[in-house]
């Protein structure tokens, strides 16, 4: 068996998994040979690995098949090189520890020649040493504890930038270790070669902990609503992919595979010992299509150039839809995802402002804006930015083409809005037995933008819940636009700069005397 080594050349991220596809070359002898691809991950699908050979030589190409693979220890790749850096660190850090200790032990022995002045008085009396003899001899010991003390400090400081690396590429190795255990897979490739050649070989295959989801940078940049469509991809698939041309696909392999089929729904009279099953079939998950189009305008001569994002080519296929990210990419398996620009559109918005007074006393500045591109944006999140200014993250559905898009960016305070009770009566007399309360709001609402603004209100009035129980929109200044069959109510008007609108609107209720009604003001 010949050991070939291949390099991730394509990788096809689908929502849930990922195809992968290897290339290697081999120069190989007449007869039958077999080629081992080891070193491959755990996660890969056995039931979808191929394997193909082109070459100046006609080969027969016999099967493919995996073999498991253990190891002692980690696996070679990144994991193998951070363990070998730990055990390096670790014998660095015991060698500055024996240094410590020797530097220890002669700080020891110095302060034993300093602790002997009974023996230094006895020689200066004798007149064996002078006092010049001494105080050389206290500066020595003094000036050579002073460098082992500095010596000890700083292999201290050394030792303690060992200990946080350490911490470091233990925590990072633990985490390939989450994702690489092990034991790996070995492709061994059958192969039947007529004449001495050389072959190139590829095998591919699916493999789960790889995903892709859209995500979006939509700006409010004068006047034009620019959406930025990105699509973030993660993958713990027990391989680093370095290098490679990335495709993003919106295709589900594993729901488009099997059709789901509706079990029998058998139903039995319930006996005391035995409960009813009842099985629940699986349901369809609705493929979804996306696509992105456009182009910045060229800039003006001598103005800066803004650096624009890399654009995907997009192919259809059927009901989904790929998008050739492009080559050279990097890929970590450790599961960080990584933004992959897309491409860059405008779409032209329409602003209004949506107030609902009754939750929140604000202004919120609504921008409506239809999807006139001929392709799908599919649900994802949204980060909102106004101009440079980022206003927060909201989430945007599925929007065909034809379809509006909806996105709030923030309040405006220069809207002024209040709202206010200003009428509770109960009618004295009693109608039937039946008692009847009335209630009145008003809504004020000032424009200091200095332009003129559209503006969308939203109340309601009671919706009763018993049949003895009447609600009635007895008046409104000025009238609604709309009341749905829950009494939301609805006003649209223009409000000119400087100007002032108010709302005013009355309802009852009407119920039994004895009758305790919740819910009222």
């Amino acid at each position: 068996m010949t050991p070939l080594h291949t390099h991730i050349q394509t990788v096809c991220v689908y929502p849930d998994r990922a195809r992968v596809t290897r290339r290697g070359r081999a120069a190989l002898e007449p007869g039958r040979c077999q080629l081992a691809i080891g070193n491959l991950p755990t996660t890969i699908d056995p039931a979808s690995l191929r394997a193909g050979a082109r070459g100046s030589i006609p080969a027969t190409l016999l099967g493919v098949d995996l073999r498991r693979e253990f190891f002692k220890d980690t696996p070679p790749g990144r994991g193998k090189e951070i363990r070998d850096r730990i055990q390096a660190l670790e014998d660095q850090d015991r060698e500055l520890a024996d240094q410590q200790d020797s530097f220890g032990k002669q700080i020891e022995h110095l302060d034993g020649l300093s602790g002997e002045t009974r023996r230094y008085a006895t020689s200066l009396a004798r007149g064996k040493s002078g006092l010049r003899d001494q105080a050389a001899l206290l500066d020595f010991i003094t000036e050579k504890r002073l460098e082992a003390q500095a010596e000890i400090r700083s292999l201290a400081v050394q030792r303690r930038e060992i200990v946080r690396e350490l911490e470091k590429l233990r925590k990072e190795l633990q985490q390939i270790r989450n994702t690489r255990p092990r034991e790996r897979y070995t492709a061994v490739i059958d192969l039947d070669v007529p004449r001495a050649g050389e072959l190139e070989i590829e095998l591919s295959y699916t493999q789960r902990g790889a995903s892709w989801q859209p995500v979006y940078d939509i700006r409010l940049i004068d006047g034009r609503l620019e959406i930025a469509y990105l699509g973030q991809v993660g993958q713990s698939t027990g391989e680093d992919w370095q290098d490679v041309s990335l495709t993003l696909s919106t295709a589900s392999p594993a729901l488009s595979a099997i059709v789901p089929e509706l079990d029998p729904w058998y139903i039995a009279p319930r006996q005391r010992l035995y409960a009813r099953a009842q099985p629940v079939a699986p349901s369809p998950a609705a493929q979804q299509v996306a696509a992105t189009a456009g182009a910045a305008a060229p800039p003006a001569e001598d103005e800066p150039v803004q650096a624009k994002p890399a654009a995907a080519r997009i192919e259809q296929a059927g009901v989904s839809v790929t998008y050739q990210v492009g080559d050279g990419i990097d890929i970590p398996g450790d599961n960080s995802p990584r933004k992959i620009p897309i491409a860059v559109f405008d779409l032209p918005p329409e602003f209004d402002y949506l107030i609902t007074p009754k939750l929140a006393e604000a202004a919120f500045r609504r921008v409506k804006a239809e999807n006139n591109s001929p392709h799908v944006l599919l649900p994802g999140k949204v980060q909102l930015f106004d101009g440079p200014e980022f206003i927060g993250a909201s989430e945007l559905e599925r929007t065909a083409p034809g379809q509006e898009l909806e996105l709030y960016f923030g309040t405006d305070n220069r809207i002024r809005v209040e709202r206010e009770l200003v009428r509770r009566e109960t009618d004295k007399k009693l109608l039937g037995d039946r008692r009847r309360v009335r209630y009145g709001y008003e809504i004020r609402l000032e424009n200091h933008t200095g332009e003129r603004q559209r503006l969308t209100v939203c109340d309601q009035i009671p919706v009763p819940r018993h049949e003895d129980i009447r609600v009635r929109l007895e008046s409104s200044q000025p009238k609604p636009n709309a009341q749905d069959e829950l009494n939301r109510l609805e006003w649209e008007f223009s409000l000119e700069a400087g100007a002032e609108q108010r709302i005013r609107f009355d309802f009852s209720v009407e119920f039994p005397r004895d009758m305790v009604v919740k819910g009222l003001p």
